[in-house]
């Protein structure tokens, strides 16, 4: 893989999605307008103290980037990961930068982000759609503190106010963090009804994958009790893939919640992973007995726990 190297942009007179024709020069290294699938990648930021987003895996259809990492000083995390790879759950991001994303100081990227989706229609047909959005990175740690219609990128950066083209370079607002924290995610979510209904409305709050979610709220001990809930919501609408990646978190911060345990056994099993299911269905297990509560351990965790007891692990 080459490296395209460190972006700086400069200012235009217009909005500008990079186009394929530039990006596959500069990728392929070549004058010829071929597209390379999956090949090259760039590095935007990183100049001015703040973090950079490398970019990677050209889409040649789409005409964007697959996959995104922020890179900052103590951490690097992956960017718009919603599920494992090669499960899209009906969705593909994309990422594309454009001309003047990056403030001033360094500290804030605005780039677009692609969505692309099947949408089922009622007479069984399906309709590939794409909804393009306005991101607002912070480079300091990753976060996405902002997602806006993609028209909001259509500006620049006067230092490091952003001003739109259109309407005689009015200051549009969107640095200030508006991603919500995981109370006001279920609080939001309360009123839908249905496991899978539910998932999907969790999902879409943490749009920017749990790496930078978790960069925008580093969770404490006292959020441990809303995180669990919205990985059992997660998990009953087989979202497997972000409950897991909830549930792993919660047992950084609160490792000794058993409930957590069983959690976790539970998406480990569904996902296929028994013989590590296993290890936490008897932990499990352990702490309800030490709390004089065996008559509340589900039966599927005596089941489970010694189906493969004949396994070394």
């Amino acid at each position: 893989m080459r490296e395209v190297g460190k972006v700086k942009w400069l200012a235009s007179e217009g909005f500008m999605r990079v186009s394929a024709l530039i990006l596959s020069f500069s990728i392929c290294g070549t004058s010829t307008f071929a597209c390379e699938q999956g090949s090259g990648s760039l590095s935007i930021g990183g100049d001015s103290g703040g973090g950079r987003v490398v970019l990677s895996s050209w889409d040649c259809s789409v005409k964007a980037w697959k996959d995104a990492v922020y890179v900052g000083e103590d951490s690097t995390i992956s960017l718009y990961r919603i599920a494992d790879p090669g499960d899209f759950m009906g969705k593909r991001v994309f990422v594309s930068p454009f001309a003047n994303g990056i403030s001033e100081d360094g500290k804030t990227l605005r780039i677009q982000r692609i969505v692309n989706g099947v949408l089922y229609l009622d007479d069984g047909s399906r309709k590939t759609t794409e909804n393009s959005y306005c991101d607002v990175i912070n480079l300091t740690n990753g976060c996405v503190v902002n997602s806006l219609p993609a028209e909001n990128c259509a500006g620049r950066w006067v230092g490091n106010e952003w001003r739109l083209f259109s309407s005689a370079g009015q200051r549009l607002e969107g640095e200030n963090l508006e991603t919500i924290p995981p109370k006001s995610i279920l609080q939001r979510v309360s009123a839908v009804k249905g496991g899978k209904d539910k998932a999907l409305a969790i999902s879409d709050y943490l749009y920017m994958g749990l790496p930078s979610y978790f960069a925008c709220y580093p969770p404490g001990v006292k959020d441990s009790a809303a995180l669990n809930d919205l990985g059992f919501y997660l998990y009953g609408g087989g979202d497997y893939y972000n409950a897991l990646g909830v549930f792993r978190r919660v047992e950084l911060i609160d490792p000794s919640r058993v409930v957590l345990k069983l959690n976790i056994a539970d998406v480990l099993w569904d996902r296929s992973q028994r013989l590590d299911a296993r290890r936490y269905y008897k932990e499990y297990e352990r702490a309800m007995l030490d709390a004089g509560r065996k008559d509340k351990i589900p039966s599927r965790v005596y089941f489970r726990k010694t189906l493969y007891r004949n396994l070394s692990e």
